[in-house]
């Protein structure tokens, strides 16, 4: 295996890196933490009505978090398609594009599970942490093999 030249390197930056990809997905995760009352500066026990108590939906600002997550696994979904079509190391390629659409598929299950509008047994909520966690274990272990590219330590 060889390791990447700097263009390689410089292509996949361009995706990766692009400022407003970039700045949308900031925008979205930084939302997404203030809509579930899970930012730094949320007082405690000041988060979200989760479901409506007399409509039985899930409250607006839930719906928005989910929308940004649905959007953040679309971003990331797209990036690793157009990574796919990169002329890298065919085994970056594909822990690139592992990286990626792990992220996206944890970022989907957490708008999945942030969508329901009944109460999650035990055993579901489990098994949700379980498979979110599983895609981030994932996402970590390929991202690991590539941090050429996603760091400055480049050649």
């Amino acid at each position: 295996m060889s390791a990447p030249t700097k263009p390689q390197i410089a292509q996949v930056r361009a995706i990766l890196y692009k400022p407003s990809i970039v700045r949308q997905i900031s925008d979205d995760l930084s939302s997404i933490n203030v809509l579930l009352g899970v930012a730094a500066y949320t007082p405690s026990g000041s988060g979200p009505v989760w479901i409506i108590p007399h409509t039985g939906k899930v409250d607006s600002g839930i719906t928005e978090a989910v929308t940004r997550a649905l959007r953040t696994a679309s971003t990331l979904r797209q990036m690793a398609h157009q990574i796919s079509g990169l002329s890298i190391p065919a085994a970056d390629r594909t822990n690139l594009v592992k990286f990626l659409d792990s992220r996206a598929s944890a970022w989907t299950a957490r708008a999945n599970v942030w969508a329901q509008t009944t109460p999650l047994s035990s055993n579901k909520i489990k098994s949700t942490l379980s498979t979110i966690g599983g895609y981030e274990s994932v996402a970590v272990a390929a991202a690991k093999k590539v941090s050429a590219y996603l760091t400055g330590n480049g050649p």
